[in-house]
């Protein structure tokens, strides 16, 4: 009987935890309020000192524990890798501490509490607020107030006027510098410049000497000056020079426009009518020497003598030349003469049938509309003057400028183009020697 009452109460109390009895019972994370298995296991020791182990369970069927979520409400920082979204029923929540430029005050919820976890008996959604602090400021761990830091801005303000003040005024005085060097540089090289002309002009006084004023030249200058007279002499034979010149340049002229049957008549100027009576002082005037000047001196005015000398002889080889050679052959009755002023752009300006004061080329024509041009010969002494009429040919100009030479085969050539304008096909080759 008593075995039979032993079972019978481990039947009940098995039964009452099935039940749920006691209602303060925890659960952890693998037991819920629905048991999944039920067993209940006593020890009953009879009076007799005999134990009996009895079990009484069975199975039923459970859900998994519910998840509840969790808001956290950061106020502008950044959340730890370690808070979670989501947490288990009766499961421990530690929370970790987000990051911000403040400082972290800890976590409070909805409620107002200022929390580190979430309780394992927490039921339902969470939500949580970051509270953040602003960071004290400290010099040398001494906490500052804002009063003090309003007086140590001012402090600060101040000295950084000062240095203000300080770079101004080094700034002020490197300018000073400056222009003190510039003017310092500015001052030496007026003395150096000075003291170098000094020299300079110290050097040319004692080598002209006393006679600068008068101009005294070398003595091979002397010896070939006083050979033409003095001043006065000298003057004369430029003048007479150039007449000679003259007259010699009208004869070639003559000789070149006078007719084949016409006798070749030369002007015969003896040089008692070109020479200019010598004066006995070999001092010049005042219109001598200001004459004199305009040639560069002894050695100028010698050099211009020479020059006109060699120009005599080539204009009378010229005339020579002329004598003996005979006029070139009459040209063809099918060809033309036309004459031009200049070259503009590669055609030539001003095209007549007539040569007129103006005229520098000269060209020959055929049948074909074509044209081979030259120099206008009777234009070899303006142009002998200035090169520049030739613009537009090929030129090979010479020091001394006293004869053009056109060598056969250097002859330009044109061609009639559609608006009836005489192109250039080949430009002149002219030498100036």
């Amino acid at each position: 009987m008593k075995r039979i009452a032993i079972i019978l109460l481990s039947v009940i109390l098995s039964w009452s935890v099935v039940k749920g009895e006691g209602s303060d019972t925890e659960y952890d994370d693998v037991v819920s309020e629905e048991a999944v298995d039920v067993g209940v296991t006593e020890n009953i020791k009879a009076d007799t000192g005999e134990k009996a182990e009895r079990t009484h369970g069975g199975d039923a069927t459970a859900s998994p524990p519910p998840k509840y979520n969790i808001t956290y409400e950061l106020n502008g920082g950044t959340n730890s890798t370690n808070n979670k979204k989501e947490y288990t029923k009766g499961t421990k929540i530690t929370l970790g501490n987000p990051s911000k430029q403040y400082v972290f005050m800890g976590w409070t919820n909805s409620e107002g509490n200022v929390i580190t976890e979430i309780p394992a008996s927490t039921v339902g959604d969470v939500f949580l607020i970051a509270n953040w602090e602003l960071p004290k400021v400290s010099i040398t761990d001494t906490i500052i107030t804002k009063h003090q830091l309003g007086e140590l801005e001012t402090t600060i303000t101040k000295q950084q006027g000062e240095i203000n003040e300080k770079k101004n005024e080094i700034d002020r005085l490197k300018e000073n510098i400056i222009y003190y060097s510039v003017f310092a540089c500015m001052v030496g090289l007026l003395i150096g410049g000075f003291v170098v002309w000094l020299i300079l002009f110290t050097k040319n006084r004692k080598k002209k000497g006393s006679n600068e004023d008068n101009k005294l030249p070398t003595k091979e200058e002397q010896a070939e000056f006083d050979k033409y007279g003095g001043y006065a002499g000298i003057l004369s034979e430029v003048k007479r020079q150039n007449e000679q010149i003259k007259i010699l340049t009208n004869e070639i002229e003559k000789l070149k426009k006078a007719p084949d049957s016409a006798p070749l008549v030369i002007s015969s100027t003896t040089t008692e009518q070109l020479r200019i009576t010598e004066l006995e002082s070999k001092l010049p005037t005042k219109e001598e020497q200001a004459e004199f000047d305009k040639y560069g001196g002894y050695a100028g005015i010698l050099s211009e003598v020479k020059r006109q000398n060699e120009q005599i002889e080539i204009l009378t080889n010229e005339i020579e030349k002329l004598k003996k050679v005979p006029d070139p052959d009459p040209k063809p009755e099918d060809s033309k003469i036309l004459y031009a002023d200049f070259i503009n752009d590669n055609f030539f300006d001003n095209v007549t049938n007539e040569p007129n004061p103006d005229t520098v080329f000269e060209l020959t024509l055929d049948k074909k509309g074509k044209a081979v041009f030259t120099v206008f010969e009777e234009v070899y002494a303006k142009v002998l003057r200035n090169p520049d009429y030739l613009e537009g040919c090929e030129k090979q100009i010479g020091q001394n400028r006293n004869e053009i030479v056109i060598n056969k085969g250097d002859e330009g050539a044109a061609k009639l183009d559609n608006n009836n304008r005489w192109k250039i096909t080949k430009p002149l080759k002219v030498k100036i020697v």
